[in-house]
């Protein structure tokens, strides 16, 4: 037998490679959330009627079913965006908040989080707007329970800050004054960027004293009344 005839080992075979398939799916909870950031800002630009779908989905770079099939609707999927921003002002309202402080440094401290808030996150306030004046469908109820949840954490503090001045309010005051409060600070809050001058640190200083004042003086009504009734 040659060295030609003699056999050889063959080479062992190398598996195949792998052709690239799809990317896996992200959680379903980090989904979620992508998708609620993409609405937030479609929203925000556009309003609930610019707002589709078929846009919403593109903005976040996922299927179109897939945000149908976790919001149900583009009604479902606003109120889902509206109860984020809420949660999100909610927070930032509540968030190092020491419940003993001084009722005008309490008053000042919560001003001061709602502008900061509209500067850090301009689109959750323009939600918070929409929800407020309108421009939301059929979906009106649901949008408004959100933001009543803000004027009832806002209300809260209020009543926090006036029993500091040994008053027991009404509830109907309080949340009189959470919804100006919170309409003024938007209103005021949403000029800013296209007027730079604006002094915010003189506007707060402003909203605080009118709240303050505001508040006094239902406690001068209120004893005054408490007064002529026992006399």
């Amino acid at each position: 037998m040659t060295a030609a005839d003699t056999p050889t080992n063959p080479e062992p075979a190398r598996p195949a490679k792998r052709r690239p398939g799809r990317p896996r799916a992200a959680p379903i909870e980090q989904q979620r959330e992508m998708i609620l950031n993409s609405a937030r800002a479609v929203f925000a630009a556009h309003d609930y009627y610019g707002t589709s779908i078929e846009r919403v989905a593109r903005e976040a770079g996922v299927a179109r079913q897939l945000v149908y099939s976790l919001f149900g609707s583009k009604d479902g999927l606003f109120i889902a965006v509206v109860d984020d921003a809420c949660a999100r002002v909610i927070e930032s309202m509540t968030t190092r908040l020491a419940s003993d402080a001084p009722p005008r440094e309490l008053i000042s401290s919560r001003v001061n989080a709602l502008f900061a808030l509209i500067e850090r996150e301009p689109e959750v306030a323009a939600i918070i707007r929409i929800a407020e004046y309108g421009g939301f469908g059929p979906a009106k109820q649901d949008v408004a329970n959100g933001r009543r949840r803000i004027e009832d954490s806002l209300a809260s503090l209020f009543a926090t800050a006036w029993r500091g001045g040994h008053a027991n309010p009404t509830p109907e005051a309080a949340r009189a004054l959470s919804l100006i409060t919170l309409s003024m600070v938007e209103a005021v809050g949403f000029r800013q960027p296209s007027e730079p001058a604006w002094d915010t640190g003189s506007t707060i200083e402003l909203l605080t004293e009118f709240i303050f004042g505001a508040i006094a003086h239902l406690e001068v009504q209120r004893a005054a009344l408490e007064s002529f009734g026992t006399g």
